[in-house]
């Protein structure tokens, strides 16, 4: 590498702090982010708690800011970050802090917003992974659900496949298994129209066991009929 990490670590330092003056705690959070990496790839584990928790602190603050735009979206995403950072720094109660901050957020974010206004398709994925990781799996499925219609109203099929997917294995981890396997039939479908045979074929199998072992023969044998089509469209050997 051309430039000694040592330098450019401590031009980091320096940017958070004049971006904090300024008030601008995001761009803040994400130099302190880049020293927190930086001392975890030197083994340096104190300095890269210490700064986990700087950075956590910035995240939360910029999250505060934010409550004034009436944007609570883009304030539950801050505080995911600020929520991460406060783990791997190790101050939990500061990241239970931000679990409840988050959890408010969200439900002020379901009330009364058509689905276009909640905006981009992967931050309401990124919210759900942050639940599905407390093993909040319904509330995760509501994330993923908006966000799946908001990527099919964009034709973003393959993103649309990966959300049903993913409300698929909620489902699966809430042993509603008829609704997994459904779920995990509409992202085979996705998949298929942008011709991703290979996953299309996987989960129809995995929709069609699912089928099978709630007793739903007839919509196993369709969804093993559409895997079959699908490994012969894509030339897949079965």
């Amino acid at each position: 590498m051309s430039r000694n990490y040592s330098t450019i670590y401590l031009e980091w330092v320096r940017s958070a702090h004049e971006a904090f003056k300024r008030r601008d705690y995001e761009s803040a959070a994400r130099f302190l982010k880049y020293v927190t990496i930086y001392y975890g790839t030197i083994n340096d584990v104190s300095n890269r708690r210490k700064y986990a928790i700087k950075t956590g602190d910035c995240y939360l603050q910029a999250a505060k800011e934010t409550e004034r735009e009436n944007s609570p979206l883009k304030t539950i995403l801050l505080c995911i970050k600020a929520a991460n950072s406060f783990r791997e720094g190790g101050r939990e109660e500061s990241a239970e802090l931000c679990d409840s901050l988050i959890q408010k957020y969200c439900s002020s974010m379901w009330k009364g917003e058509p689905i276009k206004n909640k905006g981009e398709a992967h931050d309401l994925k990124t919210v759900g992974d942050y639940f599905v990781k407390n093993n909040d799996y319904q509330r995760a499925i509501e994330c993923y659900h908006i966000a799946a219609e908001k990527a099919s109203g964009e034709e973003k099929l393959s993103l649309c496949g990966g959300l049903y997917r993913d409300m698929g294995d909620c489902h699966h981890n809430l042993k509603d298994f008829e609704r997994a396997a459904m779920n995990y039939a509409k992202a085979a479908d996705m998949y298929l129209e942008c011709q991703e045979y290979f996953e299309a074929a996987w989960h129809y199998c995995e929709s069609c066991f699912l089928f099978i072992y709630v007793g739903k023969s007839g919509a196993a044998s369709i969804v093993a009929r559409k895997a079959g089509s699908a490994c012969e469209e894509g030339h897949i050997p079965v």
